[in-house]
């Protein structure tokens, strides 16, 4: 049977590494999370904390520059607090997992408002948000009301809630830059086809693009025109243009498009 940690106040690796708390404010902010709306992947493993630990609370708080910021919460209704009240300001100091069996009896807690006052916190378990050696940002962490422990595989379970939520804030990051990266795709798409507007403007030319993912093709103003249609007069696709190639050169066209489109009859 897995004894519980009884005074136990950490649990794990107490490393003595930690970044500069400028450093790990930068770490922070460049995940672009702060402030964002609730999403339920990390509601899922919030409400997955409080039902393994039989906790009326459970929080993911993130400790920015004097507030702590709770980007998934179970059991209050409040956003924050200030983080000089932040039990996760303890958390943070070690890889460890923080366990204050009952924080009346702590002299580090007992008079914090948030022990003397609501939610009038007795026990609390938190595992750090490590996203990299000696980098912080904040806690995943489960309340009571009464006092109580945990076991040492319960504060191994906390650990490894806690390195979920840091692959969430990782995939996160990764979902901005990429929908960065398509952003700026499409801009410099549609400068290639002002570009190539003002050309056709100025000449019998048309243009086509092909998208190899989505199969979808776009044909250009210009092109309709050469070819006899109205934008709003037809779909474009591959074989309706490739009626319009000169049959000399039709073997010449399939070859290019071959290169390109696996199975070049009837795509868009």
């Amino acid at each position: 049977m897995t004894k519980p940690l009884g005074q136990l106040t950490a649990v794990g690796c107490l490393s003595s590494k930690s970044a500069s708390e400028a450093e790990r404010l930068q770490a922070l902010y460049n995940l672009e999370i702060l402030g964002t709306d609730p999403s339920p992947e990390f509601d899922r493993l919030c409400q997955m904390a409080q039902t393994v630990f039989g906790v009326p609370i459970s929080l993911i708080s993130l400790l920015d520059h004097d507030l702590q910021w709770f980007k998934a919460k179970c059991g209050l209704d409040i956003d924050g607090t200030t983080r000089d009240v932040a039990f996760c300001n303890k958390t943070i100091l070690s890889d460890a997992v923080l366990v204050v069996p009952d924080a009346l009896e702590d002299e580090r807690f007992a008079g914090n408002p948030l022990v003397t006052g609501e939610p009038f916190i007795r026990f609390y378990a938190g595992a750090p948000l490590i996203l990299s050696p000696g980098v912080r940002l904040g806690s995943v962490c489960v309340i009571d009301s009464k006092p109580r422990s945990i076991t040492r595989r319960e504060a191994e379970v906390l650990k490894q809630l806690a390195a979920a939520v840091v692959g969430e804030l990782r995939r996160h990051r990764s979902d901005l830059e990429l929908r960065s990266e398509q952003a700026a795709r499409e801009s410099e798409l549609s400068t290639q086809r002002q570009l190539l507007s003002q050309v056709e403007n100025g000449s019998a030319s048309g243009s086509w693009e092909y998208d190899r993912l989505t199969g979808i093709g776009r044909w250009s103003v210009g092109l309709y025109r050469l070819l006899g249609y109205e934008p709003d007069e037809i779909t474009p696709h591959y074989e309706l243009f490739r009626r319009h190639v000169h049959r000399d050169d039709t073997h010449v066209h399939d070859r290019a498009m071959s290169a390109v489109i696996p199975t070049s009859a009837d795509q868009n």
